[in-house]
């Protein structure tokens, strides 16, 4: 289950699998200058959903979790 929580910047999730999770959306300030090309985020400027208690990324949960390739909306593949 997906819950997302706009004015927090939040998604919190719960998986029967991983348990409950709360990702905060954080920007890097590097990436986010263009300074870091290949880490360019989940929205591409930088930013990514991140569980602040291990520094884990929603995206790579999903990918282990849903066993699916994410695709960018540039079209390329995520592995």
């Amino acid at each position: 289950m997906v819950n997302k929580q706009p004015p927090n910047k939040q998604i919190w999730l719960s998986s029967p699998v991983s348990g409950p999770k709360r990702y905060d959306w954080v920007v890097d300030a590097a990436t986010a200058d263009g300074e870091d090309a290949d880490a360019a985020g989940d929205d591409g400027h930088g930013g990514r959903w991140i569980y602040l208690r291990d520094g884990s990324g929603l995206t790579e949960l999903l990918r282990r979790e849903i066993g699916v390739v994410i695709s960018t909306e540039d079209g390329e593949r995520g592995e």
